[in-house]
């Protein structure tokens, strides 16, 4: 391989690479995966997830409280995954899912979210 090609080489491998990694805001500009409302308060809902994914599945994940209500974060293999947006309303909660990876109704990250809601409506 001479000089050009390696170079060339190794510029599409950083490209690729920092391609798979997302910001939480350029996350948010794409459309969310799930829009579900709960009777449950943010912080029940948020803290539910981050021990789910945590305890059960042993993830990385992070929980923070916002102006709003709550937020949890899900990295795999040093990869923002999930970004859950939880507001508090009148009637409980309304969660937000922005999924940075292909998700199947049984991925287990989603299943999580998706136990958390136990009178799940969607919005």
């Amino acid at each position: 391989m001479n000089k050009m090609t390696l170079i060339i080489f190794m510029i599409a491998i950083s490209a690729a690479i920092s391609a798979c990694s997302v910001s939480p805001q350029a996350l948010r500009r794409t459309m969310p995966t799930l829009d579900i409302a709960s009777p449950h308060n943010s912080e029940l809902i948020s803290k539910c997830i981050y021990n789910g994914w945590g305890n059960k599945h042993s993830l990385k994940s992070d929980y923070k409280p916002t102006m709003f209500g709550h937020t949890v974060s899900l990295h795999i293999n040093d990869s923002l995954a999930h970004i859950i947006d939880i507001s508090n309303t009148l009637q409980g909660s309304n969660a937000i899912v922005y999924s940075n990876i292909k998700t199947l109704g049984n991925e287990p990250s989603l299943k999580v979210m998706k136990e958390c809601h136990p009178k799940v409506t969607n919005v």
